[in-house]
């Protein structure tokens, strides 16, 4: 299994660095890192991480219908295999917790501000998030429709994590 999940990440960077600047890249959130170690249990506009999650598990979103979050490639501080991280935490675990299978990404130039992050990670490498104020569950409002997330819609960015 282990080989397999190395294929698919080895795929997963093939085709997203292939692809044209233009074109639409699609990524599975299992290869992508958050870069902070907590999130706010809400966007910046109100609306819950939770429901979005609970929407995109029912159906009545879908990834496509939530805008592309932005990922970068670095190695990590301790040196290694590049890997994928995203400045759009919120989303992505909403993308994780629903288990999607591909997401929209962007693929962006990492800032000295997302080094800093990805280095602040020590040894838990992104691979997990805390939802402060949460539970493990994602529990929340399903009634959401999928122009409450849409890709058009301005969400102000997911960087930001509370303690």
């Amino acid at each position: 299994a282990a080989a397999a999940d190395a294929a698919d990440a080895a795929a997963a960077d093939d085709a997203a660095a292939a692809a044209p600047a233009a074109a639409a890249k699609t990524l599975s959130p299992r290869f992508v890192r958050y870069t902070s170690l907590s999130i706010s249990p809400v966007f910046d506009d109100g609306r819950s991480v939770a429901a979005l999650c609970d929407a995109l598990k029912h159906g009545a979103v879908t990834a496509a219908d939530v805008r592309a979050i932005e990922v970068f490639k670095v190695a990590p501080p301790a040196g290694g295999k590049k890997r994928w991280y995203t400045r759009d935490n919120r989303r992505l675990w909403a993308f994780k917790k629903a288990g999607c299978k591909a997401v929209r990404v962007a693929v962006v130039v990492p800032t000295a501000a997302d080094l800093a992050r990805v280095a602040s990670l020590e040894d838990k490498g992104g691979l997990f998030v805390h939802v402060a104020g949460a539970t493990d569950n994602a529990s929340g409002s399903s009634s959401a429709r999928s122009s409450d997330y849409s890709a058009r819609d301005a969400d102000a960015d997911d960087a930001d994590a509370t303690a």
